[in-house]
């Protein structure tokens, strides 16, 4: 009981235009729990975290960019999931920071515990349920027990998808659904025909959309095709596709020749065999796929892929609509073809000197360490005057588009658990809509 009073104080001190919520239902038996919600000032997202959770609207387009965010919803699975698994400090390390100065780990793990005490029997996570009031995303994630007993877990997040809030809550038990399952999307097991062998990759499709447009996914030269990286297993390619088919973006992403068939790469390959070649070839089976539309066809690269984007738009600019730039370094490179004894060049001012045309969008992380901000006004200083294009930036991120605290500055920063920014996919969905 005094965790509990300490708490309800807690929300008078910090949150109290939000009381009326945590006394509503004094009479229904439900038992609720609210630890600490925003502070907000005006308009309407004092209301943020009273909001009712209603389904998103599947068949409308214009109703899923408004109202889901689906590497967000992924990422509270993930925070759910610490939960139960008594990790509380690794959802803590994701508060903002408001929230962690208000709410402790200790208390954040005694109040969860005190939430589950005498519920036995993990079943599973059900559906994510997300819907936006102001600045605010509210995602509410349904924990279930067994003996049809669950609790509710609100994560409400900010404009920078850091956790501004977290409400627990007894709840009826739902259908427990994993990862790989979703009304937003589906996901096909998919070939890209390479002369090391067949690369196994995922077409994710989006849910009630009809020859949507596609971007293909690229990251290093030795990943597999969710782009796995750090201790923590974490894949922004996963996110990027998930959170793309979300607001009815398809995309591709597959298993790099390097990471397949490392067996089969030679010490004299150059850039064409280890990454151009097989990325060539997933742009031709995309033009061919009856799923999607041909004419909107992009494509994104991230990490070590960013240095070969100018060689892969030469070579099939005419079937590219538009080019995604994550954290894009001004390099030049030329390397010989050892198949053809052609020389393969990449270089970031064939955008401006060869195809000044085809849209560009950057985007660049505040908290990168590979590539700054000198690499974007690099740049913008080598692109000068050109159309078509946009830029992001996103002071929180790291080089792969995850939030990144602290001062590290080196690979270590991969290693914690995280997830693409939500505002990432949104702000990609949005530049491909505006160019329709």
């Amino acid at each position: 009981m005094k965790t509990k009073m300490r708490y309800i104080m807690l929300c008078l001190i910090f949150a109290s235009v939000f009381l009326a919520a945590c006394q509503s239902k004094k009479g229904d038996g439900t038992k609720k729990r609210t630890i600490v919600t925003p502070s907000v000032t005006q308009g309407e997202e004092k209301n943020a975290p009273q909001a009712s959770v209603s389904e998103v609207d599947t068949a409308s387009r214009t109703a899923v960019q408004a109202e889901v965010l689906k590497s967000r919803r992924e990422k509270s699975r993930m925070y759910a999931g610490f939960l139960v698994d008594g990790n509380e400090a690794e959802v803590w390390q994701n508060f903002n920071a408001k929230l962690s100065k208000e709410l402790s780990k200790e208390q954040l793990a005694a109040t969860w515990k005190e939430t589950a005490d005498g519920l036995e029997g993990y079943l599973g996570l059900g559906e994510v349920k997300e819907v936006k009031k102001g600045s605010y995303y509210i995602d509410t994630v349904i924990v279930n027990y067994e003996n049809s007993q669950a609790r509710s877990v609100q994560f409400v997040y900010d404009s920078g998808d850091k956790i501004a809030g977290i409400w627990f809550n007894t709840a009826k038990s739902t259908e427990v659904v994993s990862e790989e399952e979703s009304s937003q999307y589906k996901e096909k097991d998919y070939s890209v025909n390479s002369e090391a062998g067949t690369l196994s990759g995922i077409l994710t499709l989006p849910q009630g959309t009809d020859k949507p447009p596609v971007v293909l996914l690229l990251c290093n030269e030795d990943c597999d095709r969710d782009g796995s990286m750090g201790q923590q297993e974490n894949k922004p390619l996963q996110d990027l596709a998930r959170g793309l088919a979300a607001q009815g973006i398809a995309s591709l992403r597959y298993d790099q020749r390097s990471y397949a068939y490392s067996d089969k790469i030679r010490s004299k390959d150059g850039m064409w065999q280890r990454v151009l070649m097989d990325a060539s070839q997933a742009v031709n089976q995309l033009y061919t796929e009856s799923k999607i539309d041909k004419k909107q066809i992009f494509v994104l690269t991230m990490g070590e892929s960013t240095k070969e984007a100018a060689a892969l738009v030469k070579a099939k600019q005419k079937r590219l609509k538009g080019v995604i730039l994550v954290a894009p370094a001004a390099t030049y490179e030329a390397e010989k073809d050892y198949g053809t004894g052609k020389v393969c060049v990449s270089d970031m001012a064939y955008f401006m000197k060869e195809n000044s045309t085809i849209p560009l969008l950057v985007l660049q992380g505040g908290r990168d360490f590979e590539t700054d901000e000198k690499d974007a006004e690099a740049l913008k200083k080598l692109w000068k005057g050109r159309s078509h294009i946009l830029y992001h930036e996103y002071k929180e991120l790291n080089h792969y588009m995850m939030p990144a605290s602290g001062k590290v500055s080196d690979a270590t920063q991969y290693d914690a658990a995280s997830c693409v920014s939500g505002q990432v996919t949104d702000d990609i969905a949005t530049w491909i809509d505006g160019l329709n």
